[in-house]
């Protein structure tokens, strides 16, 4: 919990403290800045002038946690994660609750983009805070976070500007499958909308593979139709697929990226979040996939007896470690599904 001489610093909270006690500043479960007076100090800064970058964090896949563990698990998750971020952060920020499970972080000193990037690329790997275990009195969780950041006055100069830059990157984080933290960029991300970001509903992308598959007459084009609305809806850029005689092969062009020295087990769906998994067991397969600057995968087996498909290799844009979600795991199910139903019927396939 933070305490008064934590924020004094702070113009805004230094005259605040002064008429109100400090526990009206904070939120009960987590003991960081409630939500009001997060949305003051900010609007505080702007009016001020005080150069700053905003960052909103989303935990990944919270739900889970209340669903598996229980409510009481999920609030001393978040009362962890708090005290994280206000120790990584210390006299150089200001950590607040946005709602539910998600925070606000202010970082003040510095609004500079190469003097900011490695201060949130530390909170992904050395600062402990995402990325990392959470050790609780009965389970230990493993938790990630999405962040998107903008600066003032850089990337915006008002309050609702700044959210809303601040709203577009934390969207393309998610876009990108979480686990990662984004940086506006005006260059790269000002003609992005959020809602050709958000996933379109399950509905619309099961029926345009659907109706992709049925188009086409040869295996290996149904495949690349029907994979289409998994690149446009979920963002799942390439496809590859392991033949039966272990060659992996690109789906788009049916070129043998390597002959693998072993094949997966696939037995329904198996994802990997982390590519360095495949090392010890899989040491081919690991290095042409790291070789793509690909870090994380989800297979997919694929049955058809005499076919050359064993299983279907789905995997994110480059340099991105996915948390695989449910819709994904349902979109790999029903094209993997549909292409061992098409090789059940049709045995002796021409390329």
């Amino acid at each position: 919990m933070y305490r008064a001489e934590q924020l004094d610093s702070h113009p805004f909270f230094k005259e605040m403290l002064q008429h109100v006690p400090i526990e009206t500043l904070l939120d009960s479960l987590t003991g960081v800045v409630s939500r009001p007076y997060m949305l003051a100090f900010i609007r505080d800064l702007i009016r001020r002038g005080t150069p700053f970058t905003l960052a909103i964090v989303d935990l990944d896949n919270f739900k889970t946690v209340n669903d598996n563990h229980g409510h009481k698990t999920g609030d001393r998750v978040l009362a962890g994660v708090s005290a994280r971020m206000v120790d990584y952060f210390g006299a150089d920020g200001v950590v607040g609750r946005y709602g539910g499970d998600e925070f606000l972080a202010v970082y003040t000193k510095s609004a500079v983009y190469d003097e900011v990037h490695p201060v949130f690329m530390r909170m992904y790997h050395s600062g402990g805070v995402f990325r990392s275990l959470y050790k609780l009195e009965d389970v230990t969780l493993f938790v990630t976070a999405t962040m998107g950041s903008a600066a003032f006055p850089t990337d915006a100069t008002q309050f609702d500007e700044l959210f809303a830059r601040i709203d577009k990157a934390l969207y393309r984080g998610k876009s990108k499958g979480r686990n990662c933290f984004i940086m506006y960029v005006a260059a790269k991300h000002d003609a992005l909308h959020i809602p050709t970001l958000s996933k379109r509903s399950l509905y619309e992308t099961f029926l345009s593979m659907a109706e992709g598959f049925d188009e086409e007459t040869e295996p290996r084009r149904k495949l690349q139709r029907a994979f289409q609305p998994m690149r446009d809806n979920l963002h799942i850029q390439t496809l590859l697929y392991v033949s039966a005689d272990g060659a992996l092969k690109d789906a788009e062009t049916g070129e043998t990226l390597v002959c693998l020295d072993s094949v997966p087990e696939v037995q329904g769906i198996w994802a990997v979040s982390e590519l360095t998994d495949l090392m010890t067991n899989h040491s081919a397969l690991y290095n042409a996939l790291s070789t793509r600057g690909l870090e994380s995968v989800m297979f997919s087996e694929v049955k058809g007896e005499d076919s050359e498909f064993a299983c279907l290799a789905f995997c994110p844009e480059a340099h991105t470690k996915r948390l695989w979600q449910d819709d994904e795991y349902a979109a790999a199910f029903i094209l993997s599904r549909m292409l061992s139903q098409y090789l059940e019927r049709h045995t002796n396939l021409s390329e």
